[in-house]
């Protein structure tokens, strides 16, 4: 897998990502305007699951981008993140993300994506702005 995967779930009002194997700047920018014209679409408030498991270790450079459009995100209806990571070194990066983009209070990590999902599902419904 060399690309990022965006599946938008309507009726729940959820973005799910997962990563590939290696974030490249090349793959990062796709995925980039892919999440922005998701978000653009979602018109008001989402949640989002993201899968980074396969990823390993994502370059300095690129997790300062990363945090970046969470920070976007979170300016345009984003309302919780799920990340899910199942490494020390994908926990230290989910952390690190997390707090670079100012998105701990609305965030946090799982084991699995059924934890995720069960997370995401157990919190208040969300308002259509």
């Amino acid at each position: 897998m060399n690309d990022f995967t965006l599946t938008v779930h309507p009726a729940e009002r959820i973005l799910e990502v997962r990563y590939p194997k290696k974030v490249t700047q090349e793959n990062f920018e796709v995925y980039e305007g892919r999440v922005r014209e998701a978000v653009v679409a979602l018109a008001g408030p989402f949640r989002c699951i993201v899968d980074m498991r396969l990823a390993g270790f994502v370059a300095p450079e690129l997790a300062e981008r990363l945090a970046a459009l969470n920070r976007w995100a979170a300016e345009h209806g984003m309302d919780y993140s799920a990340r899910i990571v199942d490494s020390a070194v994908g926990e230290l990066q989910g952390h690190r993300i997390r707090r670079a983009s100012d998105t701990e209070a609305k965030s946090a990590l799982f084991p699995t994506r059924e934890a995720a999902w069960a997370a995401l599902s157990a919190l208040p419904p969300l308002g259509r702005g």
